[in-house]
């Protein structure tokens, strides 16, 4: 941690810029954690920036991490960002009521507290469940921010995010910072394929040009057609693959085998990028053929269903384990969104048309030109010109 009571009770900040003669100074004067009050220690070196440390048998709650040097850049860093804005800034202040310590606590004129979090290490997600809760309930609105070392990008829009990353999504978009070009990373758009695997826009914003209260008022524009075709590359990739690692035992795989389908010869209205999709863990093509099992494969041209009934056999499946809806700390889940955009895409590729407040199937030719349709589709439903 960079900031001790002395024996004055007063709180000391440390910074990578203290000449040696402030350090050796300190050296000789005794420090307090703010929160627990135990005895800390003043570490320095050479490849180390200066920072406070408790003892080794310490059973200090707040402090329960090591902490990174790119973690105490990262909150310097982002102190002097905020600093620079004229925010005020209060960096690792100890909240009594919560029992925790905020990297970064400020409030602005108009009286909202906000505590910035710069994660560097692994967290686990009842963790930062538990701890976003309690900012709510204390009245402080958390804003996460991840290390960009947790950004992994793959090829062009293509980006593998592990579950841990996925928590930290914050209703349409997840922020990175990066310490050494010390820019903040935006990931938004997101079209995940499967479970790690997603297809989004990256948008990077120099700390130096960037400001705190653009964080919350961010607007993109429409998703390219670069995602849509680099989603059609890896879907036709998938399903020449597919057969190589999927389990034959499996629910899909059988449920594909009862259809008396291949992988290779799924129809093409199943793994259809569409919004929302972000609320579900399990792949694309998977939750979408699941909806096309149960409601559209033994449909006749003419026949017609409810939104009702399609949210009806969703849920099931979602009790039965075969669509798992991942959880989200940081936003609300809603699992409807996928399936309802994925009508709306059916509906403007020609499968079916919306008739008085009902859908009526009216099947597809497979033998046109169904790549044409959905860009024009895709178009449609973004806005594209």
């Amino acid at each position: 941690m960079l900031v001790a009571l002395n024996t004055q009770g007063i709180h000391v900040l440390l910074s990578e810029r203290l000449p040696s003669e402030k350090i050796n100074a300190l050296r000789r004067e005794m420090f307090f954690c703010p929160g627990c009050k135990e005895k800390v220690i003043l570490r320095s070196g050479a490849i180390k920036i200066p920072h406070f440390a408790h003892r080794s048998k310490s059973k200090c709650d707040v402090d329960s991490e090591n902490e990174s040097k790119e973690h105490l850049v990262g909150k310097l860093q982002l102190y002097s960002w905020l600093q620079d804005q004229y925010l005020h800034p209060t960096i690792e202040k100890y909240i009594p009521a919560i029992s925790q310590r905020a990297d970064i606590y400020l409030e602005d004129k108009m009286g909202r507290k906000f505590a910035i979090e710069f994660q560097c290490s692994s967290l686990a997600f009842d963790s930062l469940e538990k701890r976003t809760i309690a900012y709510k309930k204390a009245g402080i609105t958390p804003v996460w921010i991840l290390s960009s070392t947790w950004l992994h990008q793959k090829g062009p829009h293509e980006f593998r995010i592990s579950p841990m990353i996925w928590s930290f999504l914050q209703t349409s978009f997840v922020l990175f910072y990066s310490t050494i070009e010390q820019t903040f990373f935006i990931l938004h758009e997101l079209y995940p394929f499967s479970s790690q695997t997603v297809f989004a826009n990256l948008t990077k914003k120099s700390s130096q040009i960037f400001s705190f209260t653009q964080l919350f008022d961010l607007s993109f524009p429409s998703s390219s057609l670069h995602i849509l075709n680099c989603w059609k590359t890896k879907r036709s990739g998938w399903k020449e693959n597919a057969y190589r690692y999927l389990n034959p035992t499996s629910t899909f795989w059988q449920a594909i085998y009862r259809s008396r389908l291949s992988i290779g010869s799924l129809p093409n209205e199943i793994g259809l990028p569409v919004k929302g999709m972000q609320n579900l863990q399990t792949s694309a093509v998977e939750w979408q053929f699941w909806i096309w099992y149960d409601c559209f494969r033994l449909r006749k041209p003419g026949n017609r269903f409810s939104m009702k009934f399609i949210q009806g056999h969703f849920l099931n499946r979602i009790r039965k384990g075969n669509i798992v809806v991942r959880k989200f700390a940081l936003c609300e889940q809603n699992p409807y969104i996928a399936p309802s955009n994925y009508i709306d895409f059916l509906v403007a590729i020609g499968v079916m048309k919306n008739s008085d407040e009902s859908y009526e199937w009216l099947g597809f030719d497979q033998s046109i030109d169904i790549e044409d349709r959905i860009k024009r589709a895709w178009q449609l439903l973004n806005k594209i010109n």
